[in-house]
């Protein structure tokens, strides 16, 4: 920490501070903040004033944690950067100074210096599977959390949770236990396009402000991939034109009956046909905006004719990071189908889809354990280079028309941290570092946006502070 910061802090242990209002998380006035759907402003160096409750008067309303000696990224485009932030109990009161800031100090407050690093809010994964395949025992879904919580991420959401494994999040949570902010998505069908046997009836989504676990909504697979083959406008070498599950109309029909219950719905949806299908069914649904943020998942292979159409849709389109570079160029052979060359373009192209569309909102997904490496650091650093590295060592390099969809590391964090947190209907909660949010943070070893883009593989999770307690790595 800085010489400055050391005396200010030590200088208010004793001070005389003043008081804040107590605002309660469903009293909180700030508007909800659309992320942007090509990137977040891109920070500078300079901060901005404090954006606080009023000064402090007495212990009990001063800051339980003061974050500063780095750098802010708050995600927040009207106060891109700061140099410190104030937390007090799960929600963060204070972004701004650090001469500001220590007005929230008392000889009680956890200060934490940052010593040069990095400081942004908990990553956001819109779609993963890792409570999919727990053994329900407490040690092992602990040992999942810590997983989560050391690559950074602080929010999640689980795809095609069964009814057992929705009871055994519940007892976590109940227990006090679940220390990952979590939404859960039940299944339609399965993975091979088959019906499963329906247990809507005993649930209903919830959206209470802050909670632990959320009912999120409705995951539908469109097409193959994890099982048979994605559906595509083109006959694949060894997999023919894929396996399309519904059509237009089929797919319009569920989605309706799960929108009038007030469910959102993700569909799967990665060869051309099958985005094209669920396109047009979710353009007969969403007719007056898209409330329930209803999503499109993956949006792997867009033909170019197809770009254009998201913001004429309105829904939300998950994307993946980590571009499996590997196995377009022939270092990975984990797929069971083969893209021709004159197709692979049409493959995870971002910058059209961003540059065409920019109404919509982007978000990131993992989708955990798909790929080889799911983490936030591997996925930023995929969207910035198309880079791909094995986890033996070996680096492939994209190929001209793949490293043309690379988007800049600004809009990547945007769609990382906001934008999935958009696609949870969580944005008032989590995605950004403002005040009245919860307290959900992450420390980086350097700042993605000063770094060169190889570079950013290098970075380091290096702490997690999830509902304003340190959760991973340490002071």
């Amino acid at each position: 920490m800085m010489k400055r910061t050391i005396l200010v802090l030590a200088g208010i242990a004793l001070a005389t501070a003043a008081c804040s209002s107590n605002v309660q998380p469903d009293e909180t006035t700030a508007e909800a903040t659309e992320p942007s759907t090509s990137g977040a402003t891109a920070p500078t160096d300079s901060t901005t004033t404090l954006v606080a409750l009023p000064p402090i008067t007495s212990e009990v309303d001063s800051a339980t944690m003061v974050i500063v000696g780095g750098t802010v990224l708050t995600m927040n485009p009207n106060q891109p950067t700061a140099e410190a932030v104030a937390v007090r109990g799960a929600s963060i009161v204070a972004v701004g100074s650090e001469l500001d800031i220590a007005d929230f100090v008392n000889d009680k407050t956890q200060v934490i210096d940052l010593a040069g690093r990095t400081l942004l809010p908990g990553f956001v994964d819109g779609h993963v599977h890792y409570f999919s395949n727990s053994d329900g025992t407490p040690s092992y879904l602990q040992a999942i959390q810590d997983d989560i919580l050391s690559s950074g991420v602080t929010t999640v959401a689980e795809m095609s949770v069964t009814r057992q494994g929705l009871a055994e999040l519940r007892q976590l949570d109940d227990d006090g236990l679940l220390r990952v902010r979590t939404s859960v998505y039940v299944g339609h069908n399965t993975v091979c396009g088959e019906a499963v046997d329906s247990w809507l009836g005993e649930i209903e989504p919830t959206r209470e402000w802050g909670e632990s676990l959320r009912i999120g909504g409705i995951k539908i697979f469109n097409d193959g991939g994890a099982c048979n083959v994605p559906a595509s406008s083109y006959e694949k070498q060894n997999g023919g034109m894929g396996d399309l599950y519904m059509t237009a109309d089929e797919l319009a029909a569920v989605v309706s009956v799960y929108d009038k219950a007030g469910f959102q719905v993700a569909i799967h949806a990665l060869g051309d046909r099958a985005i094209e299908a669920t396109l047009d069914g979710l353009a007969q649904v969403i007719t007056d905006g898209n409330p329930l943020r209803h999503r499109i998942e993956h949006n792997a292979s867009v033909r170019p004719d197809l770009r254009s159409r998201y913001d004429e849709v309105g829904a939300v389109a998950m994307t993946f990071g980590s571009f499996p570079t590997c196995v377009m160029t022939g270092n990975d052979d984990r797929f069971q189908f083969t893209i021709d060359a004159e197709y692979q373009e049409w493959e995870w192209p971002w910058r059209d889809l961003i540059d065409q569309n920019p109404n919509t909102v982007f978000a990131w997904h993992g989708d955990y354990p798909v790929f080889t490496d799911s983490t936030p650091i591997a996925n930023l650093a995929g969207y910035v280079t198309r880079v791909q590295i094995l986890p033996d060592g070996t680096v492939c390099e994209p190929e001209p028309y793949h490293a043309k969809h690379a988007i800049t590391v600004e809009e990547a964090l945007a769609m990382m941290t906001m934008g999935s947190a958009y696609a949870l209907d969580r944005e008032t909660e989590v995605g950004s570092i403002e005040v009245d949010k919860l307290a959900d943070f992450v420390v980086l070893s350097g700042n993605p946006t000063k770094v060169e883009p190889m570079d950013l593989f290098d970075l380091k999770v290096e702490m997690t502070v999830f509902n304003g307690e340190i959760v991973f790595g340490d002071v």
